[in-house]
């Protein structure tokens, strides 16, 4: 039986390896991005906030702030309010829509 903590890397990889193959993603985005990309293809239902993305890689509010939006104007995350301050979640098909801009 393969237990839980092999199975991860699997999935890493294959985030890693679905973002590395959007040439179009690649050169738009910047490596913030990238990884909150990879992590969300790897964790489902994760919400993203300014504040969790300007903790998690130590830049300013502005900096996590234009960071999400950039991803949601994308289409990569959605946006939603939640009291004053908005929540990004991926969407169900994220890996379908990072596969379409590997073929614009």
């Amino acid at each position: 039986m393969i237990s839980q903590d092999l199975a991860v890397p699997d999935e890493q990889r294959s985030a890693e390896s679905l973002l590395r193959h959007a040439p179009v993603l690649a050169d738009s985005l910047n490596h913030r991005q990238t990884a909150l990309l990879s992590h969300a293809l790897r964790h489902p239902g994760h919400g993203y906030t300014v504040a969790s993305h300007k903790r998690s890689h130590q830049v300013t509010t502005q900096t996590a702030r234009t960071d999400l939006l950039k991803l949601a104007e994308s289409g990569l995350l959605e946006q939603r309010k939640r009291g004053r301050a908005f929540v990004f979640h991926a969407p169900a098909d994220l890996g379908d829509r990072i596969k379409a801009t590997s073929r614009s």
